[in-house]
Protein backbone atom coordinates (compact mmCIF):
# COMPACT_ATOMS: atom_id res chain seq x y z
CA UNK A 1 0.00 0.00 0.00
CA UNK A 2 0.99 3.79 -0.55
CA UNK A 3 2.04 6.13 2.07
CA UNK A 4 0.48 8.84 0.53
CA UNK A 5 -1.62 10.89 2.56
CA UNK A 6 -5.04 11.91 1.99
CA UNK A 7 -5.30 15.48 0.58
CA UNK A 8 -8.45 18.15 -1.05
CA UNK A 9 -6.77 17.46 -4.19
CA UNK A 10 -7.11 13.10 -4.18
CA UNK A 11 -9.28 13.32 -7.40
CA UNK A 12 -6.31 14.39 -9.33
CA UNK A 13 -3.54 12.52 -7.73
CA UNK A 14 -1.98 9.44 -9.50
CA UNK A 15 -4.30 10.83 -12.81
CA UNK A 16 -0.98 10.39 -14.62
CA UNK A 17 -0.48 6.75 -14.08
CA UNK A 18 -3.05 4.60 -16.66
CA UNK A 19 -6.13 3.47 -15.35
CA UNK A 20 -8.34 1.10 -16.95
CA UNK A 21 -11.96 0.86 -16.93
CA UNK A 22 -12.81 3.83 -14.96
CA UNK A 23 -16.55 5.19 -14.23
CA UNK A 24 -16.35 8.98 -13.68
CA UNK A 25 -19.67 9.76 -12.14
CA UNK A 26 -20.97 14.16 -13.11
CA UNK A 27 -19.06 17.11 -12.26
CA UNK A 28 -20.13 18.35 -8.86
CA UNK A 29 -20.24 22.21 -7.87
CA UNK A 30 -17.06 23.68 -5.76
CA UNK A 31 -18.25 23.58 -2.71
CA UNK A 32 -18.49 27.72 -0.48
CA UNK A 33 -15.19 28.77 1.09
CA UNK A 34 -17.00 29.20 4.13
CA UNK A 35 -17.88 27.60 7.44
CA UNK A 36 -20.60 24.69 7.54
CA UNK A 37 -22.46 26.13 10.63
CA UNK A 38 -22.70 29.92 8.65
CA UNK A 39 -24.95 28.46 5.25
CA UNK A 40 -26.89 26.19 7.07
CA UNK A 41 -27.88 28.87 10.21
CA UNK A 42 -28.21 31.28 7.39
CA UNK A 43 -30.65 28.71 5.57
CA UNK A 44 -32.32 27.98 8.91
CA UNK A 45 -33.07 31.29 9.28
CA UNK A 46 -34.76 31.57 6.32
CA UNK A 47 -37.16 28.78 7.16
CA UNK A 48 -37.91 30.17 10.48
CA UNK A 49 -39.67 33.14 8.70
CA UNK A 50 -42.62 30.69 7.76
CA UNK A 51 -43.58 29.93 11.17
CA UNK A 52 -46.34 27.30 9.83
CA UNK A 53 -43.81 25.08 8.95
CA UNK A 54 -42.44 22.00 11.32
CA UNK A 55 -38.80 21.36 11.75
CA UNK A 56 -39.28 17.97 13.53
CA UNK A 57 -42.23 16.15 14.70
CA UNK A 58 -41.46 13.32 17.55
CA UNK A 59 -43.15 10.47 16.58
CA UNK A 60 -44.08 9.08 19.77
CA UNK A 61 -45.39 12.01 20.90
CA UNK A 62 -46.41 13.98 17.94
CA UNK A 63 -44.94 16.72 19.75
CA UNK A 64 -44.07 19.44 17.08
CA UNK A 65 -41.07 21.80 16.72
CA UNK A 66 -41.23 24.26 14.04
CA UNK A 67 -38.41 26.01 12.38
CA UNK A 68 -38.32 29.08 14.28
CA UNK A 69 -37.97 26.87 17.52
CA UNK A 70 -35.74 24.80 16.09
CA UNK A 71 -33.74 28.11 15.35
CA UNK A 72 -34.37 29.71 18.66
CA UNK A 73 -33.23 26.90 20.47
CA UNK A 74 -29.97 26.21 18.70
CA UNK A 75 -28.80 29.45 19.67
CA UNK A 76 -29.71 28.95 22.99
CA UNK A 77 -27.27 25.77 22.93
CA UNK A 78 -24.92 27.69 21.10
CA UNK A 79 -24.60 30.05 23.87
CA UNK A 80 -25.13 27.82 26.70
CA UNK A 81 -21.42 25.70 25.41
CA UNK A 82 -19.86 28.80 24.67
CA UNK A 83 -20.62 30.32 28.60
CA UNK A 84 -19.03 26.92 29.29
CA UNK A 85 -15.67 27.83 27.38
CA UNK A 86 -16.57 25.83 24.62
CA UNK A 87 -15.34 27.23 21.25
CA UNK A 88 -14.41 25.93 17.98
CA UNK A 89 -12.31 23.02 17.54
CA UNK A 90 -13.31 21.76 20.73
CA UNK A 91 -14.90 17.85 20.28
CA UNK A 92 -18.02 17.43 21.57
CA UNK A 93 -19.41 13.61 21.38
CA UNK A 94 -23.08 12.32 20.85
CA UNK A 95 -24.02 9.29 22.57
CA UNK A 96 -28.47 9.56 21.91
CA UNK A 97 -30.96 8.08 20.02
CA UNK A 98 -32.61 10.85 18.24
CA UNK A 99 -34.96 12.11 20.99
CA UNK A 100 -36.39 15.73 20.84
CA UNK A 101 -33.67 17.01 22.64
CA UNK A 102 -31.20 15.86 19.85
CA UNK A 103 -31.90 18.43 16.40
CA UNK A 104 -31.36 21.76 17.99
CA UNK A 105 -28.10 19.86 20.24
CA UNK A 106 -26.65 19.13 16.78
CA UNK A 107 -27.01 22.27 15.51
CA UNK A 108 -25.93 24.55 18.18
CA UNK A 109 -22.68 22.86 18.24
CA UNK A 110 -22.62 23.27 14.54
CA UNK A 111 -23.21 26.91 14.96
CA UNK A 112 -20.64 27.07 17.48
CA UNK A 113 -17.64 25.51 15.12
CA UNK A 114 -17.32 22.58 17.37
CA UNK A 115 -16.07 19.20 16.09
CA UNK A 116 -18.97 17.04 16.60
CA UNK A 117 -18.08 13.13 16.95
CA UNK A 118 -21.81 10.97 17.11
CA UNK A 119 -21.33 7.55 18.41
CA UNK A 120 -23.81 4.31 18.27
CA UNK A 121 -26.10 4.82 20.45
CA UNK A 122 -26.18 0.79 21.39
CA UNK A 123 -22.02 0.59 21.23
CA UNK A 124 -20.52 -0.94 24.86
CA UNK A 125 -19.56 1.15 27.51
CA UNK A 126 -16.09 -0.09 26.61
CA UNK A 127 -16.58 1.04 22.74
CA UNK A 128 -17.61 4.16 23.55
CA UNK A 129 -14.63 4.67 26.08
CA UNK A 130 -11.78 3.35 23.61
CA UNK A 131 -13.39 6.11 20.99
CA UNK A 132 -13.78 9.15 23.81
CA UNK A 133 -9.77 8.27 24.59
CA UNK A 134 -9.29 9.26 20.76
CA UNK A 135 -11.14 12.05 20.14
CA UNK A 136 -10.92 13.55 24.42
CA UNK A 137 -14.33 15.57 23.60
CA UNK A 138 -14.97 18.63 25.97
CA UNK A 139 -18.90 17.29 26.59
CA UNK A 140 -20.84 15.28 25.52
CA UNK A 141 -24.57 14.74 25.00
CA UNK A 142 -26.66 11.79 26.57
CA UNK A 143 -30.11 10.70 26.89
CA UNK A 144 -31.53 8.20 29.52
CA UNK A 145 -30.91 4.78 28.05
CA UNK A 146 -27.17 5.66 27.62
CA UNK A 147 -26.41 8.11 30.52
CA UNK A 148 -24.90 5.32 32.63
CA UNK A 149 -22.73 3.87 29.74
CA UNK A 150 -21.33 7.52 29.19
CA UNK A 151 -20.86 7.79 33.05
CA UNK A 152 -18.62 4.46 32.66
CA UNK A 153 -17.11 5.39 29.34
CA UNK A 154 -15.89 8.87 30.93
CA UNK A 155 -13.72 7.23 34.12
CA UNK A 156 -10.46 7.68 34.16
CA UNK A 157 -10.58 10.94 31.96
CA UNK A 158 -7.95 13.45 32.28
CA UNK A 159 -10.46 16.41 33.06
CA UNK A 160 -13.94 16.56 34.39
CA UNK A 161 -15.98 16.25 30.77
CA UNK A 162 -19.60 17.70 31.38
CA UNK A 163 -22.41 15.13 30.20
CA UNK A 164 -25.18 17.43 28.86
CA UNK A 165 -28.63 15.15 29.87
CA UNK A 166 -31.01 15.29 26.89
CA UNK A 167 -34.83 14.64 27.44
CA UNK A 168 -33.89 14.66 31.34
CA UNK A 169 -37.46 14.69 32.51
CA UNK A 170 -37.32 10.77 31.30
CA UNK A 171 -33.83 10.05 33.54
CA UNK A 172 -34.31 8.59 37.24
CA UNK A 173 -32.61 10.51 39.49
CA UNK A 174 -30.54 7.93 40.61
CA UNK A 175 -28.38 7.43 37.31
CA UNK A 176 -28.00 11.34 38.16
CA UNK A 177 -24.57 12.40 38.72
CA UNK A 178 -22.42 15.39 40.14
CA UNK A 179 -21.74 17.90 36.69
CA UNK A 180 -23.87 16.24 34.41
CA UNK A 181 -26.31 19.60 33.09
CA UNK A 182 -29.43 19.11 32.07
CA UNK A 183 -30.71 20.46 28.64
CA UNK A 184 -33.01 22.80 29.68
CA UNK A 185 -30.03 24.66 32.00
CA UNK A 186 -28.50 24.58 29.39
CA UNK A 187 -31.35 26.33 27.50
CA UNK A 188 -30.99 29.01 30.37
CA UNK A 189 -27.42 29.44 30.51
CA UNK A 190 -27.48 32.64 28.54
CA UNK A 191 -31.15 33.95 29.16
CA UNK A 192 -30.72 37.01 26.47
CA UNK A 193 -29.30 34.51 23.85
CA UNK A 194 -31.40 35.39 20.32
CA UNK A 195 -31.23 34.18 17.33
CA UNK A 196 -31.17 38.30 16.04
CA UNK A 197 -28.13 38.48 18.79
CA UNK A 198 -26.15 35.43 17.63
CA UNK A 199 -22.11 36.20 16.54
CA UNK A 200 -21.22 33.00 14.91
CA UNK A 201 -17.62 31.97 15.42
CA UNK A 202 -14.53 32.87 13.40
CA UNK A 203 -13.12 30.36 12.09
CA UNK A 204 -9.49 31.64 11.32
CA UNK A 205 -7.76 28.39 9.19
CA UNK A 206 -11.14 26.84 7.54
CA UNK A 207 -8.61 24.69 5.91
CA UNK A 208 -8.19 22.89 9.21
CA UNK A 209 -11.42 23.20 10.57
CA UNK A 210 -13.00 19.70 11.08
CA UNK A 211 -16.97 20.10 11.98
CA UNK A 212 -17.59 16.02 12.34
CA UNK A 213 -15.70 13.28 13.30
CA UNK A 214 -17.55 9.71 12.49
CA UNK A 215 -16.10 7.11 14.67
CA UNK A 216 -16.13 3.49 14.31
CA UNK A 217 -14.24 0.28 15.10
CA UNK A 218 -11.32 -0.98 12.99
CA UNK A 219 -10.77 -4.86 11.94
CA UNK A 220 -8.60 -5.33 15.01
CA UNK A 221 -11.08 -3.45 17.48
CA UNK A 222 -9.17 -0.22 17.66
CA UNK A 223 -11.04 3.23 17.15
CA UNK A 224 -11.10 4.29 13.89
CA UNK A 225 -12.08 8.09 14.00
CA UNK A 226 -12.47 9.74 10.70
CA UNK A 227 -12.32 13.52 10.49
CA UNK A 228 -14.06 15.31 7.53
CA UNK A 229 -13.04 18.68 6.61
CA UNK A 230 -15.47 21.51 5.89
CA UNK A 231 -14.93 21.01 2.44
CA UNK A 232 -15.98 17.12 2.24
CA UNK A 233 -18.49 18.67 4.45
CA UNK A 234 -20.39 20.71 2.09
CA UNK A 235 -19.90 18.33 -0.85
CA UNK A 236 -21.66 15.48 1.27
CA UNK A 237 -24.25 17.52 2.37
CA UNK A 238 -24.75 18.42 -1.76
CA UNK A 239 -24.52 14.91 -2.42
CA UNK A 240 -27.37 14.20 -0.19
CA UNK A 241 -30.00 16.78 -2.57
CA UNK A 242 -30.51 13.78 -4.89
CA UNK A 243 -31.94 11.51 -1.96
CA UNK A 244 -33.70 14.20 -0.41
CA UNK A 245 -34.17 16.44 -3.13
CA UNK A 246 -35.41 20.17 -3.24
CA UNK A 247 -38.93 19.85 -3.07
CA UNK A 248 -42.30 21.17 -1.00
CA UNK A 249 -44.07 18.37 1.45
CA UNK A 250 -40.64 16.49 2.00
CA UNK A 251 -40.77 14.51 5.38
CA UNK A 252 -38.00 12.35 6.17
CA UNK A 253 -37.55 9.16 8.97
CA UNK A 254 -34.35 7.78 9.55
CA UNK A 255 -34.20 4.67 11.17
CA UNK A 256 -30.55 4.96 11.05
CA UNK A 257 -28.31 6.69 14.13
CA UNK A 258 -26.63 9.91 13.74
CA UNK A 259 -23.40 7.83 13.95
CA UNK A 260 -23.47 6.16 10.40
CA UNK A 261 -22.67 9.23 7.50
CA UNK A 262 -26.24 8.97 6.19
CA UNK A 263 -27.34 9.29 9.20
CA UNK A 264 -25.71 12.52 10.50
CA UNK A 265 -25.78 14.39 6.64
CA UNK A 266 -29.59 13.32 5.70
CA UNK A 267 -30.07 15.39 9.13
CA UNK A 268 -28.14 18.64 7.81
CA UNK A 269 -29.80 18.05 4.94
CA UNK A 270 -33.16 19.03 5.95
CA UNK A 271 -32.24 21.41 8.07
CA UNK A 272 -30.88 23.28 5.15
CA UNK A 273 -33.58 22.23 2.82
CA UNK A 274 -36.51 23.26 5.36
CA UNK A 275 -37.75 19.36 5.07
CA UNK A 276 -39.06 18.07 8.30
CA UNK A 277 -37.78 15.30 10.51
CA UNK A 278 -39.68 13.02 12.01
CA UNK A 279 -37.53 11.78 14.89
CA UNK A 280 -38.51 8.18 15.83
CA UNK A 281 -36.43 7.53 19.21
CA UNK A 282 -37.20 4.09 19.23
CA UNK A 283 -35.31 3.11 15.69
CA UNK A 284 -35.21 -0.42 15.68
CA UNK A 285 -38.11 -1.23 17.50
CA UNK A 286 -41.44 -3.19 16.97
CA UNK A 287 -42.03 -2.98 12.98
CA UNK A 288 -46.11 -1.91 14.23
CA UNK A 289 -44.37 0.67 15.73
CA UNK A 290 -42.36 1.89 12.73
CA UNK A 291 -45.79 0.95 10.52
CA UNK A 292 -47.26 3.33 12.68
CA UNK A 293 -44.46 6.13 12.45
CA UNK A 294 -44.62 6.14 8.67
CA UNK A 295 -48.03 6.53 8.52
CA UNK A 296 -49.40 9.19 11.22
CA UNK A 297 -46.77 11.34 10.27
CA UNK A 298 -46.97 10.72 6.63
CA UNK A 299 -43.24 10.27 6.13
CA UNK A 300 -42.26 10.79 2.50
CA UNK A 301 -38.72 9.88 2.55
CA UNK A 302 -37.54 7.01 5.24
CA UNK A 303 -33.97 5.98 5.39
CA UNK A 304 -32.92 2.44 6.83
CA UNK A 305 -31.09 -0.79 6.53
CA UNK A 306 -32.23 -3.40 3.92
CA UNK A 307 -33.23 -6.04 6.66
CA UNK A 308 -35.46 -3.91 8.52
CA UNK A 309 -37.21 -2.69 5.26
CA UNK A 310 -37.87 -6.19 4.28
CA UNK A 311 -39.17 -7.47 7.95
CA UNK A 312 -41.92 -4.06 7.14
CA UNK A 313 -42.70 -5.06 3.79
CA UNK A 314 -43.26 -8.58 4.69
CA UNK A 315 -45.51 -7.48 7.73
CA UNK A 316 -48.34 -9.38 7.80
CA UNK A 317 -50.01 -5.65 9.35
CA UNK A 318 -49.11 -4.08 6.06
CA UNK A 319 -52.47 -3.65 4.03
CA UNK A 320 -53.79 -1.91 7.48
CA UNK A 321 -51.38 1.42 6.99
CA UNK A 322 -51.78 4.29 4.58
CA UNK A 323 -48.32 4.73 3.54
CA UNK A 324 -49.50 6.16 0.82
CA UNK A 325 -47.06 9.76 1.13
CA UNK A 326 -44.73 7.29 0.94
CA UNK A 327 -42.39 8.07 -2.15
CA UNK A 328 -38.64 6.83 -1.08
CA UNK A 329 -37.15 4.69 0.51
CA UNK A 330 -33.51 4.82 0.89
CA UNK A 331 -31.29 1.82 1.83
CA UNK A 332 -28.34 2.68 3.29
CA UNK A 333 -25.33 0.09 3.10
CA UNK A 334 -26.49 -2.24 0.77
CA UNK A 335 -29.57 -3.27 -1.40
CA UNK A 336 -31.77 -5.70 -1.15
CA UNK A 337 -31.50 -9.27 -3.38
CA UNK A 338 -33.13 -8.66 -6.50
CA UNK A 339 -35.98 -10.33 -6.16
CA UNK A 340 -36.55 -9.10 -2.50
CA UNK A 341 -35.94 -5.73 -3.95
CA UNK A 342 -38.90 -6.60 -6.56
CA UNK A 343 -41.02 -8.06 -3.73
CA UNK A 344 -40.65 -5.18 -1.58
CA UNK A 345 -40.82 -2.39 -4.10
CA UNK A 346 -44.41 -3.86 -5.12
CA UNK A 347 -45.48 -4.47 -1.60
CA UNK A 348 -45.06 -1.13 -0.25
CA UNK A 349 -45.94 0.82 -3.73
CA UNK A 350 -42.87 2.83 -3.40
CA UNK A 351 -39.60 2.61 -5.34
CA UNK A 352 -36.32 1.41 -3.07
CA UNK A 353 -32.85 3.75 -3.47
CA UNK A 354 -29.98 1.88 -2.31
CA UNK A 355 -26.95 4.53 -1.70
CA UNK A 356 -23.54 3.54 -0.59
CA UNK A 357 -21.34 5.19 1.97
CA UNK A 358 -18.10 5.15 3.25
CA UNK A 359 -16.78 7.26 6.39
CA UNK A 360 -13.50 7.90 5.11
CA UNK A 361 -14.69 8.69 1.32
CA UNK A 362 -18.39 10.07 1.74
CA UNK A 363 -21.33 8.83 -0.43
CA UNK A 364 -19.97 6.79 -3.65
CA UNK A 365 -22.65 5.22 -5.31
CA UNK A 366 -26.54 5.91 -5.74
CA UNK A 367 -29.08 3.90 -6.69
CA UNK A 368 -31.54 6.63 -8.21
CA UNK A 369 -33.29 4.27 -10.94
CA UNK A 370 -34.21 1.91 -8.15
CA UNK A 371 -32.54 -0.60 -9.93
CA UNK A 372 -33.39 -4.17 -8.18
CA UNK A 373 -30.19 -5.93 -6.51
CA UNK A 374 -27.78 -2.62 -7.20
CA UNK A 375 -26.33 0.00 -4.92
CA UNK A 376 -26.63 2.32 -7.76
CA UNK A 377 -24.20 4.11 -9.93
CA UNK A 378 -21.48 6.48 -9.46
CA UNK A 379 -21.87 10.08 -7.74
CA UNK A 380 -20.95 13.10 -8.50
CA UNK A 381 -17.61 14.03 -8.81
CA UNK A 382 -16.30 10.99 -8.39
CA UNK A 383 -14.14 7.87 -9.87
CA UNK A 384 -14.97 4.47 -9.16
CA UNK A 385 -12.99 1.22 -10.56
CA UNK A 386 -12.86 -2.70 -9.40
CA UNK A 387 -9.34 -4.15 -8.79
CA UNK A 388 -8.12 -7.35 -8.71
CA UNK A 389 -6.05 -7.61 -4.92
CA UNK A 390 -3.93 -10.29 -5.72
CA UNK A 391 -2.61 -8.65 -9.34
CA UNK A 392 -3.84 -5.53 -8.84
CA UNK A 393 -5.30 -5.48 -12.23
CA UNK A 394 -7.82 -2.70 -13.35
CA UNK A 395 -10.90 -5.61 -14.07
CA UNK A 396 -14.05 -5.02 -16.60
CA UNK A 397 -17.66 -4.88 -15.82
CA UNK A 398 -19.09 -8.07 -13.99
CA UNK A 399 -15.72 -9.09 -12.85
CA UNK A 400 -15.67 -9.49 -9.05
CA UNK A 401 -13.26 -7.52 -7.34
CA UNK A 402 -12.61 -4.38 -4.60
CA UNK A 403 -14.27 -0.96 -5.05
CA UNK A 404 -11.72 1.53 -5.40
CA UNK A 405 -12.69 5.10 -5.31
CA UNK A 406 -11.19 9.04 -5.94
CA UNK A 407 -13.42 11.48 -5.03
CA UNK A 408 -13.52 15.07 -3.00
CA UNK A 409 -14.85 13.71 -0.15
CA UNK A 410 -12.07 11.77 1.40
CA UNK A 411 -11.78 12.03 5.38
CA UNK A 412 -8.87 14.60 6.61
CA UNK A 413 -7.03 11.29 8.13
CA UNK A 414 -7.88 9.30 11.43
CA UNK A 415 -7.65 11.94 14.65
CA UNK A 416 -3.76 10.33 15.77
CA UNK A 417 -3.16 7.87 13.41
CA UNK A 418 -1.28 9.15 10.14
CA UNK A 419 -0.14 5.61 9.22
CA UNK A 420 -3.80 3.61 9.11
CA UNK A 421 -4.62 7.00 7.32
CA UNK A 422 -1.63 6.48 4.81
CA UNK A 423 -2.95 2.74 4.12
CA UNK A 424 -6.38 3.36 2.87
CA UNK A 425 -4.62 4.12 -0.48
CA UNK A 426 -3.08 2.33 -3.03
CA UNK A 427 -0.04 3.22 -5.07
CA UNK A 428 -1.89 4.94 -7.37
CA UNK A 429 -3.49 7.20 -5.15
CA UNK A 430 -7.18 5.25 -4.93
CA UNK A 431 -9.04 4.86 -1.80
CA UNK A 432 -9.55 0.91 -0.88
CA UNK A 433 -13.04 0.51 0.48
CA UNK A 434 -12.60 -2.71 1.24
CA UNK A 435 -15.49 -4.28 -0.23
CA UNK A 436 -15.98 -6.62 -2.84
CA UNK A 437 -18.10 -5.53 -6.21
CA UNK A 438 -18.76 -5.56 -9.33
CA UNK A 439 -20.60 -3.71 -12.21
CA UNK A 440 -22.82 -4.28 -15.47
CA UNK A 441 -22.43 -3.07 -18.55
CA UNK A 442 -24.98 0.14 -17.73
CA UNK A 443 -22.79 1.35 -14.64
CA UNK A 444 -24.59 -0.50 -12.31
CA UNK A 445 -22.97 -1.31 -9.47
CA UNK A 446 -23.58 -4.25 -6.88
CA UNK A 447 -22.50 -5.19 -3.59
CA UNK A 448 -21.18 -8.84 -3.06
CA UNK A 449 -19.25 -8.67 0.65
CA UNK A 450 -16.81 -7.27 2.91
CA UNK A 451 -12.76 -8.15 1.46
CA UNK A 452 -12.06 -9.36 4.95
CA UNK A 453 -15.41 -11.81 4.51
CA UNK A 454 -14.38 -13.69 1.44
CA UNK A 455 -14.47 -17.19 1.76
CA UNK A 456 -10.47 -18.29 1.01
CA UNK A 457 -10.57 -21.67 -0.70
CA UNK A 458 -7.94 -23.47 -2.18
CA UNK A 459 -6.31 -20.06 -2.41
CA UNK A 460 -9.01 -18.04 -4.00
CA UNK A 461 -11.60 -15.42 -2.68
CA UNK A 462 -15.15 -16.65 -3.31
CA UNK A 463 -17.70 -14.29 -3.07
CA UNK A 464 -20.15 -15.78 -0.85
CA UNK A 465 -22.78 -13.30 -1.99
CA UNK A 466 -22.64 -15.01 -5.91
CA UNK A 467 -22.88 -18.53 -3.97
CA UNK A 468 -26.40 -17.21 -1.93
CA UNK A 469 -27.60 -15.12 -5.41
CA UNK A 470 -27.67 -18.44 -6.70
CA UNK A 471 -29.28 -20.66 -4.03
CA UNK A 472 -31.99 -17.83 -3.77
CA UNK A 473 -33.03 -18.81 -7.03
CA UNK A 474 -34.38 -21.75 -5.58
CA UNK A 475 -38.30 -21.87 -4.94
CA UNK A 476 -37.96 -22.73 -1.90
CA UNK A 477 -35.93 -20.77 -0.29
CA UNK A 478 -36.89 -17.52 1.63
CA UNK A 479 -33.46 -16.67 3.13
CA UNK A 480 -29.90 -17.50 3.11
CA UNK A 481 -26.68 -16.85 4.48
CA UNK A 482 -22.89 -18.35 2.90
CA UNK A 483 -19.76 -18.68 5.27
CA UNK A 484 -16.12 -20.01 5.29
CA UNK A 485 -15.91 -23.32 7.10
CA UNK A 486 -12.48 -23.75 8.65
CA UNK A 487 -10.76 -27.03 6.33
CA UNK A 488 -7.79 -28.47 7.16
CA UNK A 489 -6.62 -28.80 3.29
CA UNK A 490 -8.65 -25.64 1.20
CA UNK A 491 -8.52 -23.22 4.31
CA UNK A 492 -12.09 -22.34 3.96
CA UNK A 493 -14.66 -24.20 2.16
CA UNK A 494 -18.72 -22.88 1.76
CA UNK A 495 -21.43 -23.50 3.79
CA UNK A 496 -25.09 -22.59 3.17
CA UNK A 497 -26.96 -21.75 6.08
CA UNK A 498 -31.04 -21.83 4.44
CA UNK A 499 -34.07 -20.82 5.33
CA UNK A 500 -37.02 -21.97 3.67
CA UNK A 501 -40.42 -20.81 2.91
CA UNK A 502 -43.14 -21.88 5.69
CA UNK A 503 -44.73 -25.14 4.49
CA UNK A 504 -42.41 -25.71 1.85
CA UNK A 505 -40.18 -28.78 1.58
CA UNK A 506 -36.21 -28.92 0.03
CA UNK A 507 -33.61 -31.49 0.39
CA UNK A 508 -30.08 -29.96 1.03
CA UNK A 509 -28.62 -31.92 -1.54
CA UNK A 510 -31.24 -29.85 -4.20
CA UNK A 511 -29.13 -26.81 -2.78
CA UNK A 512 -25.97 -28.85 -3.22
CA UNK A 513 -26.98 -29.52 -6.84
CA UNK A 514 -27.91 -26.21 -7.99
CA UNK A 515 -24.94 -25.13 -7.26
CA UNK A 516 -22.76 -27.86 -9.16
CA UNK A 517 -25.05 -26.41 -12.20
CA UNK A 518 -24.55 -22.83 -11.99
CA UNK A 519 -20.80 -22.38 -10.53
CA UNK A 520 -17.69 -23.42 -11.22
CA UNK A 521 -15.57 -26.26 -9.29
CA UNK A 522 -14.16 -23.80 -6.55
CA UNK A 523 -17.75 -22.38 -5.48
CA UNK A 524 -19.28 -25.66 -4.22
CA UNK A 525 -21.25 -25.95 -1.26
CA UNK A 526 -18.30 -28.46 0.27
CA UNK A 527 -18.95 -27.40 4.05
CA UNK A 528 -22.50 -28.11 3.75
CA UNK A 529 -25.81 -26.63 3.92
CA UNK A 530 -27.80 -26.74 7.48
CA UNK A 531 -31.18 -25.29 7.56
CA UNK A 532 -32.53 -22.81 9.82
CA UNK A 533 -35.69 -21.36 11.21
CA UNK A 534 -34.31 -17.61 10.67
CA UNK A 535 -30.97 -16.27 10.38
CA UNK A 536 -29.90 -14.65 13.33
CA UNK A 537 -29.39 -10.92 13.03
CA UNK A 538 -27.90 -8.25 15.63
CA UNK A 539 -30.27 -5.76 16.83
CA UNK A 540 -29.61 -3.43 13.96
CA UNK A 541 -30.88 -5.88 11.36
CA UNK A 542 -27.01 -7.42 10.23
CA UNK A 543 -26.51 -11.09 10.16
CA UNK A 544 -24.87 -12.59 13.37
CA UNK A 545 -21.93 -14.29 11.32
CA UNK A 546 -20.48 -15.08 15.18
CA UNK A 547 -23.62 -17.28 15.49
CA UNK A 548 -23.90 -18.49 12.35
CA UNK A 549 -19.96 -19.67 13.06
CA UNK A 550 -20.43 -21.55 16.58
CA UNK A 551 -23.52 -23.69 14.29
CA UNK A 552 -20.59 -25.00 12.14
CA UNK A 553 -19.48 -28.54 12.66
CA UNK A 554 -16.15 -28.25 14.21
CA UNK A 555 -14.51 -31.70 12.06
CA UNK A 556 -12.63 -30.92 8.90
CA UNK A 557 -14.12 -31.04 5.54
CA UNK A 558 -12.75 -34.45 3.57
CA UNK A 559 -11.96 -34.12 -0.13
CA UNK A 560 -10.87 -31.81 -2.99
CA UNK A 561 -11.69 -28.29 -3.13
CA UNK A 562 -12.16 -28.77 -6.57
CA UNK A 563 -13.86 -32.38 -6.23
Amino acid sequence: MSTATATDDTLEAGDADVDMYVLEGPERPAPPDEPLGDVIFAALRSHAKQAARNAQVDAATGAAMSFHDLLEDSVRVAEGLRAKKLCAGHVVAVSSAPVADLYPAIMGAVWLGLTIMPTDPNASASELKSQLQVCKPRAVFAEPRTLAKVHAALQGAPRQVPVIVLNQDDVPAKLVRAGDVAYEDLLQAVPTATADLFTPPVIARLDDHVPFILGGLGAAGQPRCAMLSNKRAFVLLDQFREPLPDAPGVSFMASRPLSCLAGVFSLLRCCWAGHTVVSLNDQEGPVLGLLAALEKNGVSHWLAQPALVRAVAEHASLAKFNLKALTAVLLDGDALPADLHVRAQQALAVRLQALYCVPEAGMLLFNRDAKPGSVGRVCPGTKLKIVDTISEEDLEAKECGELRSKSATFLKGYVGDPEATAALFDERGWFCTGDVMRYDEEGYFYFMEKLSESIQCAGTAVPAKELEDVIRTHAAVRDVAVLGRPDSEAGEVPMAFVVLEPGVVATKQEIVQLVKDKLPANKQLRGGVEFLDALPRTTSGKLSGRQLRDRMPRRSVVGSAFS
